[in-house]
């Protein structure tokens, strides 16, 4: 597996038992060049200055040039990554839609390795209605979604919907009834009918890239001047399906939204590099058809 020229911080040192010079354990990295982007980059809910706009826009498109570069790290099989006698092996999947909300303890969901996208799919639908089936699923209710702070033109609003929200799940404590469980069911079998005619085969570039899970404003590191000098926190970095990567990240957090003025940044950026690396000893992708790989997201 070739990585590409990617900024990362390197683990120099590390011991996860007390039986060390030092008796407890430790790990001992290289400093990430730069400050993290969560200096500047502000929640919405933040009392902070915005961060000037064309500098989100600056950052979005290098994180499309980056996507990029993953993209053309290929691995045989969909999972995340294991570091074992010093060699990475790709093994059963770490990703949210696993582990997260106790769906780690679900014993009948196939984690991995998959072979195919179909299969990795599957494993997340069946995640997805399992929990669904026994596990809490405060706060979602299925009739009634939690408000959206981009929905409302203030705070005050936000949290005012937030109040009447509370309040209206609250009666007949309607998160933990049968009838939601039973709507987040249906849901899930809905999902799984579409992905089961889709022509899911991947792309000419055969097996999967490499995709970082947690790529929010706290694991992105710039300068001065907002170039990207490094990225943090792979412990989870996966093999997943090319739609997966190529999905805008959500930023700040990965719970947000993008406008759609930087979606269009982030794929610029993506193009942008794609387009410099087509010619005769290049990845047979199209150059007329750069936004084909969007197709599928």
């Amino acid at each position: 597996m070739r990585f590409p020229n990617l900024n990362i911080t390197s683990t120099d040192f590390a011991s996860s038992t007390y039986d060390n010079d030092i008796g407890i354990p430790y790990i001992l990295m290289s400093k990430a060049p730069g400050r993290p982007l969560s200096e500047t980059w502000k929640s919405a809910r933040s009392n902070q200055p915005e961060l000037a706009e064309h500098k989100k826009v600056k950052v979005l498109r290098q994180l499309g040039a980056i996507t990029h570069k993953l993209l053309h790290v290929r691995l045989d099989r969909i999972g995340s990554l294991f570091e074992e006698q010093g060699a990475f092996e790709v093994k059963e999947c770490l990703l949210r839609g696993h582990v997260l909300h106790q769906r780690y303890t679900l014993e009948e969901v196939p984690r991995g390795p998959f072979s195919s996208e179909t299969q990795f799919y599957d494993s997340l639908i069946t995640a997805f209605t399992q929990h669904a089936e026994v596990l809490p699923l405060l706060p979602h209710c299925f009739t009634a979604p939690l408000p959206s702070l981009r929905d409302y033109e203030s705070d005050a609003q936000y949290r005012e919907a937030v109040n009447l929200w509370n309040a209206f799940v609250a009666v007949e404590e309607k998160i933990d009834t049968s009838e939601n469980r039973v709507d987040y069911v249906i849901a899930g079998d809905a999902l799984r009918d579409m992905i089961e005619p889709l022509d899911l085969r991947g792309t000419c570039l055969g097996g999967f890239p490499l995709w970082h899970p947690d790529l929010s404003v706290n694991n992105i590191y710039v300068d001065e001047d907002h170039n990207i000098t490094c990225i943090i926190d792979w412990a989870f970095s996966s093999s997943v399906p090319d739609a997966v990567l190529l999905a805008p990240p959500g930023l700040p957090q990965s719970r947000d939204e993008l406008s759609e003025d930087l979606v269009a940044s982030f794929r610029d950026g993506f193009t942008s590099a794609l387009l410099s690396t087509v010619g005769p000893t290049a990845v047979d992708i199209p150059a007329s058809e750069p936004s084909s790989f969007y197709n599928r997201i």
